[in-house]
């Protein structure tokens, strides 16, 4: 019962680890095209 109640904490550690990084990446991602696309 202890093992999985602890395995769902690890899946909603994970998921609140990937969250910001998730919504991060695409920023950073739209960031750098829009700055290679102005210094051509």
């Amino acid at each position: 019962m202890g093992n999985k109640k602890l395995q769902k904490l690890s899946v909603v550690t994970l998921i609140v680890g990937i969250l910001p990084l998730a919504t991060f990446v695409p920023i950073l991602f739209n960031m750098a095209l829009t700055g290679n696309v102005r210094s051509i």
